[in-house]
């Protein structure tokens, strides 16, 4: 590392650094999905991550507190190479669950099986998901009405850039294997599980072909060479108690602005009502959590549900812009009230539960998952400092937009 011409901090280039500073928010990579699970013990609170380019990261846990949470986590699955969206579900119907994990890149989902190596947890690829009629790859595709996507010179193809965000969802205790699935464009597909938990899940779709000579980019073209040009997309959106699908957050694409950006829903079952409610946040520029009750019966089919309100996210996003669209919301529940952590780029926010009894709930900040001698995080160093005096140096981040971070190196 130089600062000019002077040569700050010299390292061997035949070894890994994790450089990390004394105290600071614990880095956990870029993420990309998360949830709480119990997998390590009946009550244990295990965080699973799903990271950038990368696979999908345990982090054992009893309570998830900040100590545990700095200690040892470890992969999955194998090295992906995606971006990488993971959600917990039971697809194989053996009581144990599994996993659904999306490509984002590509608009397609995984279902991934529990399949313990050396006493460790681990999960392998077993399949593509697709539809009971065609055995056709589920594809879940951009669209959006306002906005036709920018393919970004080739960097993807907008036809499949759908960005799946796959919720497990249950209509009952037996019946859980139902799909909502939040999206590029602002929407919330729905696949229902037509065996209604007898078995492992059938899903039904509209099949389409695709046309090759209307991709656009070389990406594009490669991907339907290796996976075929036949996909089933579903054929339902989650709608309000008028029938109007949802549309939801902003989207930003090369200048324009338009309604419908990045939905990520979770399931929040609500302390009061025992409801399976959503929290949906959406949005690539003003990022917003929407809180969607549910108002149907409970019968089989798709759900409907009523925006009833924004939940205030206490200024946790704004200082941290170029995680927006990527941010997530992960529901932890404790002593019978939901928490909530959002994941900020690396870092992740947690609200807690204000506990007021009253059937909308209302959070407030608590803190930055944090420790001391953690690796360093961030997204904009910009150059490096040292006090000669003391014989310290310290990283210059600029990641919190308009807020520099100072970061003591340890190395």
């Amino acid at each position: 590392m130089r600062h000019g011409d002077e040569t700050i901090v010299q390292f061997d280039k035949n070894k890994q650094y994790i450089i990390k500073t004394p105290f600071g928010p614990v880095s956990f990579g870029m993420i990309l999905s998360g949830s709480v699970v119990s997998w390590t013990d009946n009550n244990s609170k295990d965080l699973v991550i799903g990271r950038c380019w990368d696979g999908v990261y345990l982090y054992p846990s009893k309570n998830l507190n900040d100590l545990e949470l700095m200690k040892s986590h470890y992969m999955i699955t194998e090295e992906l190479g995606w971006l990488t969206i993971a959600a917990p579900m039971d697809w194989n119907k053996d009581g144990v669950e599994d996993m659904i994990i999306s490509n984002g890149y590509f608009g397609i989902l995984y279902l991934f099986e529990r399949s313990d190596k050396n006493g460790s947890l681990f999960f392998e690829n077993r399949a593509l998901l697709k539809d009971s009629i065609y055995n056709l790859p589920v594809l879940i595709p951009y669209s959006n009405a306002e906005h036709n996507s920018n393919d970004l010179s080739g960097y993807f193809e907008p036809f499949f850039h759908g960005y799946p965000q796959p919720l497990a969802y249950p209509m009952n205790d037996l019946d859980t294997n139902n799909l909502i699935i939040g999206d590029f464009g602002g929407n919330l597909w729905w696949l229902e599980d037509k065996s209604h938990g007898e078995s492992i899940p059938e899903y039904k779709g509209r099949k389409i072909t695709i046309e090759k000579e209307k991709l656009v980019s070389q990406m594009g073209r490669d991907f339907v060479g290796r996976m075929g040009d036949e996909y089933v997309i579903p054929e339902e959106k989650i709608c309000d108690a008028s029938g109007i699908p949802f549309t939801l957050g902003d989207g930003y694409d090369s200048g324009v602005e338009y309604n419908g950006g990045i939905t990520r829903p979770v399931l929040y079952k609500n302390e009061i009502t025992g409801s399976y409610d959503l929290i949906v946040l959406a949005g690539m520029r003003k990022p917003k959590l929407y809180y969607l009750e549910r108002v149907d019966n409970g019968e089989y089919g798709k759900p409907v549900f009523n925006n009833i309100m924004e939940i205030d996210t206490c200024g946790v996003f704004q200082p941290y812009k170029l995680a927006y669209c990527h941010s997530k919301l992960i529901v932890v529940n404790n002593d019978g009230w939901n928490d909530l952590l959002i994941t900020l780029g690396s870092k992740i926010a947690v609200l807690k539960n204000k506990r007021t009894g009253n059937i909308l709930p209302e959070f407030e900040y608590s803190h930055t998952i944090s420790g001391t001698d953690v690796s360093t995080s961030g997204n904009n160093f910009t150059v490096i400092l040292e006090n000669k005096k003391l014989k310290k140096k310290y990283l210059l981040d600029n990641t919190t937009s308009n807020t520099w971070e100072l970061r003591e190196i340890i190395y």
